[in-house]
């Protein structure tokens, strides 16, 4: 019993990253709520970095690739950096090296950066389309009237 509990703090991200990792096989699209639940998408109209995240990892676990990327570009990219991270944390738990060369600090970096860059140019790319169809004037409306019905 003390033996876990002193491992309790090492465990946590362990169970934490493998339910992410693992949601998509308990979980389907299907059952998520219609609406969105993203702050952002409520208040300002808009897609938030992340959106579509939640959905392309329920997706990745049974196979379906392309359909995640259809929700963000990202999710490929980040599932597999999570992978990485969760395959780490428990190497790490016997030996403290574990994964730590130089090549695996690298991928994880890089990973990372693609992340990064793949969220970012997705998000600037979303915000493009959204106001290329929708004028300043629109949006101004939609934003007000979005703050109102919060109040």
């Amino acid at each position: 019993m003390i033996k876990i509990a002193k491992k309790l703090p090492d465990l946590i991200p362990i169970i934490i990253i493998g339910i992410a990792l693992c949601a998509g096989f308990f979980v389907s699209l299907s059952d998520l709520p219609n609406r969105t639940l993203c702050f952002m998408k409520q208040v300002f109209h808009i897609d938030c970095p992340g959106c579509g995240m939640t959905r392309a990892f329920l997706l990745i676990p049974r196979g379906h690739f392309l359909e995640a990327l259809s929700f963000n570009a990202a999710a490929l990219s980040f599932y597999l950096l999570l992978f990485i991270i969760f395959i780490t944390l428990i190497g790490r738990l016997r030996s403290k090296d574990f994964l730590s060369s130089l090549f695996w600090v690298k991928l994880r970096t890089w990973l990372a950066i693609l992340c990064l860059a793949l969220v970012t140019v997705q998000w600037f790319v979303r915000l493009y389309i959204y106001f290329s169809q929708h004028s300043g004037w629109e949006y101004i409306q939609s934003l007000v009237s979005g703050l109102w019905s919060l109040a």
